[in-house]
């Protein structure tokens, strides 16, 4: 008994069917009759729609026809649905398709099914649900074409080009996909050769800046060790500095202790010359204190004096500037000689002044006299005081005194700024550019550390690389045309011939039959899975191609038989659709091939459908179902 098991299906606006729902028996040879009533026996069965009945089944389960779906929708309208529901392994299956139908898409193609009553299965892509589905059925679309769905008019073996040849027999024995397995190991190839690309980028750019930070590494030490010097020479110089200071300091003070040290001798001198002549030289000194007092008081006299005569010049002189510098009174504004009487007046005033600048400049010459004489008096007695060294002690002693004051407010001033020089200079000195310098060359070093990781690390993933791609390169070669796929063929094509022989046998007494074989064409020597197929024709070509039509109806329908036995696809789906499979051969082929399906079924338990024109296939058929065409669209039932 086969995996999956037809149970009933329901179809909604497929093509010409409006709707239909058929229920299915386990297993028996099918009969698809159609009557077009609506041509009014102009086209019998002709576009009946017992094709597209077929096409609703094979496209829900297997994929195909593999037309666009929307070429189904009735009048392109959608709202298109089939159910499909099975038995897979015992376990119900339900298969929908549909177009802009609410079960599924209101807006394009929907494909879910649901296996023993699971939520369905319906991916993120469609074809990702189509090809989840052809997993669970066991069976590709290109082996579904010439074992589920045989289309009489779509079998063209000799038209096939080779690579999906040699895939339909891969798929026939149940091989995985090799040339998808390459290809997409190729991809895998690309993406390795990508990632060793990139890694080894990767490794030239951290060999690089290896390199790179190196040179960095030892242009930071050499910039460190020029800071540290740097740093060195300021704190040498500092100290330099310092003991220049403390040095001048020792020297000032030893200038004020030794000025300290002749004040005090002078002190004691004038000390004991002021005791030896202390009265006369007090009497001198009141004496002279009086005299400069009184020469004080006269310089002060004299200079008020030379102040008023200068003032009564400046009078007289203004007195006079009427009388030289204009002829007209600046009283009246009258001419002099006009006015008697103010021309006198005039005259009175520069007289009078001229009286008092007199006055002014005698009593000036005798307050100079009385100070020449004071002068001299005071002269007199300092020179006698000099005659007595004290008053030269007392001027050198007052210099003195001022000296010392001096060099102490200098002692003091300098002291202090030294003092604060030398606080300035043990304070530490910046030793930031040398932490900078220290934190740059660390950061440098670590930086190089990760690159010489980085290079390691990159260089192991080269590697690893490089071996995965090795064997990767193995592998691609192996799921190519000289690898296993070429071992699985050659060791195929004995039980491939075999099983063609049988069944040309079979279905035609071997006058036709059906030879594989395998080419090498590599001009390396390889093997290459060339799969070549002969005709056997006693009275025709043994090119296929150049066949005539019912030769090659047979033979390529010999194909199909053979490729069905060999994937005992039987096993896996238990029915089978033939489309007008037997119309270009002769009346006993015929009768041959529908007792050879009907035996099929049977020993098969299948649920074999053929689409046929001919009356006599009712003979051999177990079930007819029948397509009527109306004018309302396409009824699908049991006779």
């Amino acid at each position: 008994m086969a995996d999956l098991n037809l149970r009933k299906v329901r179809i909604r606006n497929w093509a010409t069917i409006p709707e239909a729902e058929i229920e299915f028996p386990e297993h028996g040879l099918v009969l698809v009759l159609g009557s077009n009533v609506v041509s009014e026996g102009h086209l019998d069965s002709l576009g009946a729609g017992k094709t597209n009945f077929g096409a609703a089944l094979a496209r829900a389960i297997v994929g195909v026809p593999d037309r666009p779906i929307v070429k189904f929708s009735r009048k392109r309208q959608g709202n298109t649905y089939i159910r499909v529901d099975a038995d897979l392994k015992e376990k119900p299956l339900v298969v929908e398709i549909g177009f802009k139908c609410a079960e599924l898409s209101k807006t394009s193609e929907g494909v879910q099914f649901s296996l023993d009553g699971a939520e369905p299965t319906s991916l993120s892509h469609i074809n990702l649900t189509k090809e989840e589905l052809a997993k669970t059925v066991q069976m590709t679309p290109a082996l579904a074409k010439w074992t589920v769905w045989v289309d009489g008019e779509k079998l063209r073996f000799d038209e096939l080009p080779q690579r999906e040849a040699i895939e339909l027999l891969m798929a026939a024995l149940h091989q995985p996909s090799w040339a998808a397995i390459q290809k997409k190991s190729a991809g895998v190839l690309d993406i390795f050769n990508a990632d060793r690309q990139t890694a080894e980028d990767g490794l030239t750019r951290a060999r690089n800046s290896v390199d790179r930070l190196r040179l960095e590494v030892t242009a930071s030490t050499q910039a460190c060790t020029q800071a540290q010097q740097l740093y060195q020479e300021s704190c040498d110089k500092a100290q330099q500095r310092i003991e220049e200071a403390n040095a001048r300091l020792s020297h000032r003070r030893s200038r004020l202790e030794k000025a300290e040290r002749l004040q005090k001798l002078i002190e004691k001198k004038i000390q004991k010359i002021e005791e030896e002549k202390a009265k006369e030289y007090a009497s001198m000194e009141s004496a002279r204190l009086e005299v400069d007092g009184q020469l004080r008081l006269q310089r002060e006299t004299v200079r008020k004096m030379s102040t008023n005569y200068t003032n009564k010049q400046n009078e007289r002189l203004n007195e006079e500037k009427p009388l030289k510098r204009s002829k007209t009174c600046p009283t009246c504004g009258q001419d002099w000689k006009l006015d008697p009487t103010h021309l006198e007046e005039a005259q009175k005033k520069v007289a009078k002044a001229k009286e008092v600048e007199a006055g002014a400049k005698e009593t000036l010459e005798e307050a100079k006299k009385v100070e020449t004489e004071l002068q001299d008096k005071l002269d007199t007695l300092d020179d006698k005081l000099r005659k007595q060294n004290v008053r030269a002690l007392t001027r050198r002693l007052s210099v003195l005194h001022r000296r010392v004051g001096d060099l102490a407010s200098q002692h003091s001033r300098e002291t202090n700024a030294e003092v604060n020089l030398i606080e300035r200079l043990k304070a530490p000195v910046d030793r930031s550019p040398v932490a900078a310098a220290e934190t740059k060359k660390t950061l440098k070093e670590e930086a190089l550390a990760k690159s010489q990781e980085d290079v390691t690390t990159l260089s192991a993933d080269v590697a690893d690389i490089a071996a995965s791609l090795s064997v990767l390169k193995y592998w691609h070669g192996s799921f190519g045309p000289t690898g296993i796929s070429n071992m699985v063929l050659r060791e195929a094509i004995d039980p491939l011939n075999e099983i063609a022989r049988r069944t040309a046998q079979t279905l035609c007494g071997g006058m036709v039959g059906i030879h594989f074989a395998t080419e090498r064409e590599m001009a390396s020597g390889d093997g290459k899975d060339e799969l070549v197929v002969h005709v056997d024709n006693v009275l025709g070509s043994s090119d296929l191609e150049m066949s005539s039509k019912g030769e090659r109806c047979l033979s390529n329908l010999i194909i199909a038989e053979t490729l069905a036995e060999l994937s005992q696809s039987h096993s896996l789906i238990n029915f089978c659709w033939y489309d007008e499979v037997v119309n270009n051969l002769p009346a006993h082929v015929r009768m041959v091939v529908l007792q050879y399906l009907r035996e099929k079924a049977r020993r098969n338990r299948q649920l074999i459908f053929i689409v046929d024109h001919y009356p006599e296939s009712a003979n051999f058929s177990d079930y007819v179902l029948l397509a009527e065409k109306t004018a309302s669209g396409t009824a699908v039932r049991w006779m």
